[in-house]
């Protein structure tokens, strides 16, 4: 490599030669991101799929047990509501 041989010239070319390249200070937010994304991407591959019958039968299954809670919240709400009325005759 041949250098200029302007002292001034010289020295400048000196010292960028010799300060090493930093990555811009903070900003980082968007690299952060893309790697949290890799690893929630990486964690759902991972999973196995639900198949369409198998999401079925739980979906019915989780409307029995609403259905089962439901009746039975009515039937304390019946049975409050006629000790109620009991009590004030």
């Amino acid at each position: 490599m041949h250098l200029p041989s302007d002292p001034a010239t010289q020295k400048l070319l000196g010292f960028l030669l010799h300060v090493p390249f930093l990555p811009p200070a903070g900003g980082n937010q968007r690299e952060q991101d893309r790697l949290k994304a890799q690893k929630k991407a990486a964690a759902n591959a991972k999973k196995p799929k639900e198949s369409a019958a198998t999401l079925a039968k739980r979906k019915e299954a989780d409307a029995e047990i609403l259905r089962a809670k439901q009746k039975k919240k009515e039937e304390e709400k019946a049975a409050s509501a006629g000790g109620a009325s009991s009590s004030k005759g």
